[in-house]
């Protein structure tokens, strides 16, 4: 599994999805700690509004909170409306007051654990996301939907916000590629554009995002190892990356153009499969291979421990031979 990449393009290939990986390890302790700021004061605007000592509803669906267009909600929620008043809320810091309702977990919302999760999930336009249960759990795309659809994350990034639309650009051109190469100067671009992305001042603070820095310093001088099981792991999240890409695809007005998008992506999807599955048969011989040669060698070392045995064995044989000759020699 950590046989080195020989193919300067597959490797580049894989760099770059090692890179963007940086990327979000880098970035992921900020977007949980905005995530739990957010929701800390919401949970305190709410039990103000409500006059409730503690949020604690488990009962409301977000399909009777959610309101009829130009409307707020509609179902009263059993603790003093509170449901209602963080939906509301939410709503109001949608920079389109347009939330996408399908990817939340209404019933969690006053769970201190998956409460802020299932909160900020509301600002990710693209759907498939209900299940993912931990924000570790989300894609680049997902944290820069919710950096451009929340009021306050986009305000605080400002016009920065487009380093990171650069970088979820060069993940989605890598999805939508089918030539499963990178060349060295498309490789330094994408590298410097995450550098720069990570360089933002509001990730100072963050040792995250200097530790990944490091990492990709690292990938771009290729002083590190490229093996076979780092290409393995990059074309799952691939192929992970294109499920999601085609999910946000069809949820677009029926097209020619989007129905030959999704067909190219389906298409790399079948290839990045069949390359995985031709990684896994090299690997299977691999190491059948190793094995063999283990069980030689195994065989081997037994015959040169046998012989050894032997060699030992005259030895001792010959020095009970020595010893008794030395004492008949003392008798004579």
């Amino acid at each position: 599994m950590d046989i080195e990449l020989k193919d300067i393009g597959t490797r580049n290939w894989v760099k770059t999805w090692l890179a963007l990986r940086c990327f979000k390890d880098a970035i992921l302790p900020f977007m949980k700690d905005k995530c739990a700021e957010q929701y800390l004061k919401d949970i305190s605007y709410i039990k103000h509004l409500s006059g409730s000592k503690a949020y604690t509803c488990n009962l409301c669906k977000v399909d009777e909170l959610k309101p009829p267009k130009k409307k707020k909600t509609n179902k009263v929620c059993p603790d003093k409306g509170s449901c209602g008043y963080l939906c509301d809320r939410i709503i109001d810091l949608h920079v389109k007051n347009d939330p996408n309702w399908s990817n939340t977990n209404s019933e969690f919302w006053s769970d201190d654990t998956r409460g802020p999760w299932e909160r900020i999930k509301c600002f990710i336009h693209t759907s498939g996301y209900k299940e993912k249960k931990d924000i570790s759990e989300a894609d680049i795309t997902a944290f820069v939907q919710i950096c451009t659809s929340n009021e306050l994350l986009k305000t605080a990034f400002g016009t920065d916000l487009e380093c990171l639309e650069k970088v979820r650009d060069i993940r989605n051109g890598m999805c939508h590629s089918g030539s499963m190469a990178v060349s060295g100067i498309d490789f330094l671009t994408y590298v410097r554009l995450i550098e720069k992305a990570l360089k933002l001042t509001i990730f100072d603070g963050y040792p995250s995002a200097n530790e990944e820095l490091k990492k990709l310093h690292t990938l771009e001088h290729d002083n590190g190892k490229v093996t076979i099981e780092d290409e393995m792991t990059a074309r799952e999240e691939t192929i992970e990356a294109i499920r999601e890409v085609k999910k946000m695809l069809e949820q677009q007005v029926s097209t020619d153009h989007f129905k030959k998008e999704i067909a190219n992506l389906k298409s790399n999807e079948d290839e990045h499969i069949r390359l995985l599955e031709q990684r896994f048969i090299y690997i299977e011989k691999h190491l059948l291979t190793l094995q063999e040669d283990h069980t030689k060698n195994k065989t081997r070392l037994e015959e040169h421990k046998k012989i050894l045995s032997n060699i030992q064995n005259g030895i001792a044989a010959q020095h009970t031979t020595i010893n008794e000759i030395a004492v008949d020699a003392k008798k004579i």
